[in-house]
């Protein structure tokens, strides 16, 4: 405990990146303070893992300070998770999981665990959302609700365009595009909505909590780590602190951007 407090209170008086949502262009310190928190659960042997980008250069240094067992990645590919209620056809789902996995780059990231075996569990083979879900212990539900999300993006576009293999590219290039179709927004504005939500109701978090947990804080898998984790935070007020504002800053900047009507949101500038 004595360790791990001075470990707290350096990082305090000199935060630096640690996740590829922090401090940097666009990003909030906030999320720097969460990945720091979850590397502390780590520590403590309240979580199995937390994944550091490969985009954060402190990734080894912070391992090592907590002496945390680490490893690089040697993931092969990207895989694509198709939601449970895909409605493409096969051909144009076959495509589009190609064509994501040429366009996402598998980088070597940083593994942290409780042990070896966890690590070597996690470190080869294709890399998921699903998989890194699992690694992360983010509950069933919201890996789920994810990716339907994601899923559901190129399902949305694909109704607009056209499903067949050759608008493929099409549909992946527009499937985010909000200013394309107001479809597309009202999709996005729904999901970041229901992010920004559980911000303030699970800042303890990293995942994005599915919409069932968000509806019951107390009883529901999210609510329930929220929980958890949060009292492992108490244990260091500062840094409890500092997640605890975070979370509600981060939920009233996702409303300010989000919330908003289609072409209120094009006229500000399409952010978010």
């Amino acid at each position: 405990m004595i360790e791990i407090s001075k470990e707290v209170e350096k990082y305090l008086e000199k935060p630096y990146a640690l996740s590829a949502l922090g401090t940097g262009v666009g990003g909030e310190i906030y999320y720097d303070y969460l990945a720091f928190f979850h590397l502390i659960l780590v520590k403590k042997g309240k979580k199995n893992g937390f994944v550091v980008p490969v985009s954060v250069k402190n990734a080894v240094k912070i391992c090592k300070k907590l002496n945390l067992k680490f490893k690089k990645d040697d993931w092969h590919n990207y895989e694509e998770c198709v939601s449970e209620n895909n409605s493409l056809s096969k051909e144009t789902t076959e495509k589009i999981k190609k064509m994501r996995r040429n366009r996402i780059r598998v980088h070597q990231d940083v593994l942290c665990g409780t042990d070896d075996a966890i690590l070597e569990k996690f470190c080869s083979g294709n890399i998921t959302n699903e998989k890194l879900g699992e690694f992360e212990q983010y509950p069933k539900c919201c890996i789920k609700q994810f990716t339907d999300n994601v899923w559901g993006d190129f399902v949305q576009a694909a109704e607009i365009i056209g499903d067949t293999p050759q608008n493929a590219e099409m549909i992946l290039n527009v499937s985010r595009a909000g200013n394309a179709d107001e479809r597309i927004f009202q999709r996005l504005k729904k999901i970041q909505l229901e992010f920004a939500d559980g911000r303030k109701k699970f800042p303890y978090l990293f995942h994005q909590a599915c919409t069932d947990c968000l509806n019951d804080m107390e009883n529901s898998p999210s609510g329930k780590l929220n929980k958890e984790w949060g009292n492992v935070a108490k244990e260091f007020p500062k840094l409890d602190s500092l997640i605890m504002q975070g979370g509600i800053d981060e939920s009233e900047d996702k409303k300010r951007l989000w919330d908003k009507e289609w072409q209120e949101w094009i006229d500000g500038g399409c952010l978010g």
